[in-house]
């Protein structure tokens, strides 16, 4: 009914679906063997389920990291270009009639779609990408085995280490390289060419696998290299955006950090109806420390107030510094009577702390302006100058004191 080579062509046709159906058989029987073995191995299997569960969740996270997404567009870019180089081969198969070759190409065509498709309704850009990888180690070994035209199909082959690295990474992609070496050595070396049609000199397996080392090798340090720099470049964004959002000398929020907070709130307020405060603190004669002892002295003041503010505070709010010696405190969902509340309370802690300095002990006191977001305040710097205006009172009235509005 078939020829031999008929029947080769069939074989090679289904073996990657008959290895699929095969290895998911293989996983099912070995988890009914651990369900079968006890307790323990039930608590085995359990723990591996659940370490699995875990990497799953990393890898949904990380699928939303822009350095995964970034790589999407080359990969749906290079899928593209195969549809149409592989769709162009497998027309011209079918009109010479090579029925099977022209099938498998259709397989993969269909692959390639299915892939797509699944990465647009899971948008899994781990995912996309290993089936990428995989359906392409099937094609190279296919177009190995069988040859291609006139035994230029290993030719396609030196795509695969650049892909594979660039879009996997390099762990991942070092176990597809891996894999498919181990399949490029069965089809060279293996003793039954039942699966392998094409014929390959000593020669040319010697060059191709030197040629294939030389490529692997060369993908693999640019790639490495290019994590590298990302890191370090992704490591140097990060510590640019901390120093811009945090003060050099108190280490609090910058100005520019506590906008963004104020900004943040207000949104908050608009949508869940929230309120919140502000604090806006002055530390009282403070040009006294510089006069008199020095602005080393005014240094280490600005620190102890700045500690303080961080320890006694609540969690939820931000402590920044506004300019010079006054500092901005956002209260998150609260009204005028606890901002007071926790004003005064920053307010007995600074009154409370001395400074050694130079064998002198130094008080510092601490006015404070209160104030809460109301509906017709328009913008946070609305709530802020009405803040000052309470501060500007309490140092009226004698200083060391909350006045809030």
């Amino acid at each position: 009914m078939f020829t031999n080579r008929q029947w080769r062509s069939l074989i090679l046709l289904f073996v990657p679906g008959l290895s699929a159906i095969i290895t998911a058989l293989m996983q099912a029987g070995l988890g009914c063997l651990a369900l079968r073995g006890g307790m323990n191995r039930r608590s085995a299997l359990l723990a591996r389920m659940r370490g699995l569960s875990d990497r799953m969740t990393m890898s949904l996270a990380y699928d939303q990291t822009p350095e995964a997404k970034g790589r999407v567009p080359l990969a749906i870019f290079f899928n593209c270009l195969a549809l149409v180089i592989v769709t162009a081969f497998m027309v011209e198969s079918l009109a010479l009639g090579h029925i099977y070759h022209g099938a498998f190409l259709l397989t993969m065509i269909v692959l390639v779609i299915l892939n797509y498709l699944l990465f647009r309704i899971t948008h899994r850009a781990l995912l996309y990408y290993d089936l990428t990888i995989l359906t392409m180690a099937i094609n190279s070994l296919y177009l190995l085995a069988t040859g291609g035209v006139e035994n230029t199909g290993a030719l396609w082959i030196y795509l695969y280490p650049l892909l594979a690295l660039y879009l996997q990474g390099i762990r991942k992609g070092a176990l597809s390289l891996l894999g498919l070496i181990v399949g490029s050595f069965v089809v060279f070396f293996a003793p039954a060419r039942t699966l392998v049609t094409a014929n390959y000199s000593p020669a040319f397996i010697s060059r191709f696998v030197a040629s294939m080392t030389s490529v692997t090798i060369l993908s693999f340090v640019y790639e490495y290299s290019t994590q590298r720099t990302y890191r370090r470049l992704i490591a140097a964004t990060a510590m640019l955006e901390r120093l811009a959002k945090t003060d050099e000398l108190t280490g609090l929020a910058s100005r520019r950090a506590v906008l963004e907070h104020l900004e943040l709130e207000l949104q908050r307020f608009v949508r869940y109806r929230e309120t919140f405060a502000v604090i806006l603190c002055d530390i009282d004669h403070f040009k006294q420390f510089n006069d008199t002892h020095g602005h080393d002295c005014g240094d280490l003041v600005l620190q102890a107030v700045s500690e303080i503010l961080l320890e006694s505070g609540r969690k939820v709010d931000i402590a920044g510094r506004w300019g010079g010696e006054e500092f901005l405190l956002v209260l998150p969902a609260t009204e005028l009577e606890g901002a007071v509340e926790v004003a005064e309370r920053l307010r007995k802690a600074v009154e409370a702390f001395r400074i050694d300095y130079d064998g002198s002990l130094l008080s510092i006191t601490l006015s404070c302006g209160v104030a809460v977001w109301r509906e017709g305040d328009g913008d946070h710097d609305a709530l802020i100058k009405r803040a000052d205006i309470c501060l500007y009172q309490a140092k009226e009235e004698g200083r060391n004191r909350v006045v809030g509005r």
